[in-house]
């Protein structure tokens, strides 16, 4: 899995509650959620993906 694969349009849809935080902010946190999971195949990979990172931006903010 490479950063340019995270599914952002579906990300957004998904939590719009990070529609005003832009996209390469979102791919960096993508990045590092990758150290957090052992990469797997199916759809099952993105939607853990997608929630590491939405956990991982919800965290960042709650920091400010």
């Amino acid at each position: 899995m490479e950063t340019s694969t995270f599914p952002l349009t579906s990300f957004r849809v998904l939590y719009p509650q990070f529609n005003g935080v832009g996209d390469d902010e979102i791919f960096i946190i993508a990045q590092s959620a990758l150290n957090y999971f052992s990469a797997c195949k199916g759809v099952c990979t993105n939607e853990l993906w997608m929630l590491v990172v939405a956990h991982m931006l919800t965290l960042q903010k709650n920091d400010c």
